[in-house]
């Protein structure tokens, strides 16, 4: 039971991470930054997120506060300034 539990979560996760992928969405960060990109993958709690600011880029997916559609007419500018790694952890 235990097992079949664990599986089901996995594949809930998995399908909000491809329902995710490819779309504009807004990524809205803990400590309140936004990141403006699309949702590529989600592996091992890790987000790939491809944005024309910032190039692509890792983020935790601890340091995530939301991720939503990305709201018409805003600017998509990023208010995180971007490492030399592109990582954000």
């Amino acid at each position: 039971m235990r097992v079949s539990t664990i599986v089901v979560w996995f594949m809930l996760g998995l399908c909000t991470a491809v329902a995710q992928a490819g779309e504009m969405k807004e990524v809205v960060l803990k400590d309140g930054s936004v990141i403006s990109g699309e949702v590529l993958s989600l592996t091992n709690g890790i987000y790939t997120v491809k944005s024309d600011i910032l190039g692509t880029i890792k983020i935790e997916e601890a340091k995530i506060r939301l991720i939503r559609e990305k709201s018409p007419g805003g600017t998509g500018q990023s208010t995180m300034n971007s490492g030399t790694t592109g990582d954000v952890k």
